[in-house]
């Protein structure tokens, strides 16, 4: 069987079985990396595909990345009331800052990539690779600076695009085709079917998710605990923001549900 990787922003490939379980043990593959071979619906996880049962091996692949597309915040047994106390009164100074600015003229180029790949699509029915995984990346960038920001997990989020550190990650499936039709619809439509009905139930669901976050943050200063259905309902708010966000920027096909469950 030739399996196909996508990481980086790359496609990458064909590989066998055992060449991926060699590029394993030298750190050759990302975290987040997927995969897909011939009869398969789409791209998934690597550990998945390999699991699956490909020939020429265990059936299993000793990788990290073992996580469904989407989003997943670590929910911690404890956190430090100290981190607590600082992000809540200086957070935005040694976070915000440091990290907004570049988010901020990332953000502006990433909508510029956005345009330029909705021409490429129209025209050749592909996102440009190079494209794609800079807009997933600075996506990626954005959602453990809001997760630390919410107060979901301890620790300085990382600078840099993609994936980085392990308490919070974002796996986003590329499509294997395109349809010229949906995207002229979503262009051209989305505020009607798309942005209507899904920003009318996020804004509720975010004035609910900001009570709960700081009901939750006096919680966790006097017990160190985040309760884990608080901690979930957050976590889905920004689930949802951010399969909307795949949609409207034509990472992806699926029209997002109305629920922030995984």
């Amino acid at each position: 069987m030739q399996i196909f990787l996508f990481q980086n922003g790359e496609q990458q490939g064909p590989f066998t079985a055992e060449q991926l379980r060699s590029m394993q043990r030298m750190g050759g593959l990302a975290l987040d990396a997927l995969a897909w071979h011939e009869g398969q619906d789409g791209w998934l996880p690597l550990a998945q595909v390999i699991g699956a049962g490909a020939p020429g091996g265990s059936g299993s692949l000793p990788i990290q990345a073992t996580e469904e597309a989407g989003i997943h915040i670590e929910h911690q047994e404890s956190y430090s009331r100290g981190q607590l106390v600082l992000r809540a009164f200086l957070g935005w100074l040694y976070i915000g800052i440091p990290h907004g600015l570049p988010l901020y003229f990332l953000g502006l180029a990433s909508a510029f990539c956005t345009f330029i790949a909705f021409w490429v699509i129209l025209f050749t029915g592909r996102y440009p690779e190079g494209l794609r995984g800079f807009v997933v990346g600075v996506m990626q960038w954005q959602l453990r600076t809001g997760a630390a920001f919410s107060h979901l997990v301890d620790g300085y989020p990382q600078f840099g695009l993609g994936n980085r550190g392990d308490k919070v990650r974002s796996i986003t499936v590329p499509p294997l085709e395109y349809s010229r039709g949906n995207i002229l619809l979503r262009v051209f439509f989305g505020w009607l079917y798309i942005l209507i009905p899904h920003g009318i139930c996020l804004a509720f669901r975010g004035l609910a998710s900001g009570i709960i976050s700081v009901v939750a943050l006096f919680i966790v200063l006097f017990t160190g605990a985040y309760p884990p259905g608080m901690h979930a309902f957050v976590v889905g708010t920004m689930r949802w923001g951010n399969r909307l966000g795949e949609y409207l920027m034509f990472l992806s096909n699926t029209y997002p549900p109305f629920s922030g469950k995984p």
